[in-house]
């Protein structure tokens, strides 16, 4: 009879699994010529936040309604379809840039608010000023879609009140007794910005209207 003699196996490596297996090198990493290693999957909360950091960057540069969903998700690195497994339509992530920009503006005017006495509601201007200016586009376009789109205009209002809230918890004053102060000086905080550019087509000095603001506002929540 015969004798079969084993085969050499250099280094005594491990058999290679079959076409297709999903076993893995024990060393890490997918068999050559073996089986797949595994697809990672993607963190649903990180596209969702890719695609409206990229939304945020074309509506502040480009316009709301100079763009579409398939847009902004090749801006955000993936496939036109992923857009519609985080967002109903664009209107849904226009209220999420919101949201963001929202956020933004506060952080900013409690850090002014931190500041000595003297120099809060200065700082708040000038950071309203410079955020304003940044986003002026994307504010001119929530206006007009907040006038078309009723989903918008509740979910401003709604904004407004949680802001009004914020206002008071910095300024001391109350949510009930004080809400007309704080809705103006709200709406002071709002305009600012647009007050600067009108005054300047009008040829007024934009000193002379930080001035005048930073008096209202102080007056608002004396």
């Amino acid at each position: 009879m015969r004798t079969v003699k084993p085969r050499s196996n250099p280094g005594n490596r491990p058999p290679a699994p079959a076409e297709g297996s999903a076993l893995r090198n024990p060393k890490g990493g997918a068999w050559r010529g073996g089986g797949t290693a595994a697809r990672p999957k993607r963190d649903p909360r990180a596209t969702r936040a890719a695609l409206i950091d990229a939304a945020a960057k074309i509506f502040k540069r480009e316009g709301y309604f100079a763009t579409d969903s398939n847009a902004i998700a090749r801006r955000a690195g993936y496939a036109p379809g992923s857009f519609y497994n985080h967002f109903a339509d664009k209107t849904a992530i226009l209220l999420a840039v919101y949201e963001q920009y929202v956020e933004q503006e506060w952080d900013g005017i409690r850090q002014a608010m931190a500041l000595h006495p003297k120099s809060r509601i200065p700082s708040v201007l000038e950071f309203l000023e410079n955020l304003h200016g940044e986003w002026a586009r994307f504010r001119t376009d929530l206006r007009t879609v907040a006038q078309m789109e009723p989903a918008v205009t509740k979910a401003l209002a709604a904004s407004r009140a949680k802001q009004m809230e914020l206002l008071a918890g910095l300024s001391g004053l109350s949510r009930t007794k004080d809400g007309p102060r704080l809705l103006i000086a709200l709406t002071l905080v709002e305009r600012y910005a647009g007050l600067i550019a009108e005054g300047h087509a009008l040829g007024l000095q934009a000193a002379t209207i930080r001035r005048e603001m930073a008096a209202s506002l102080q007056r608002a929540l004396r």
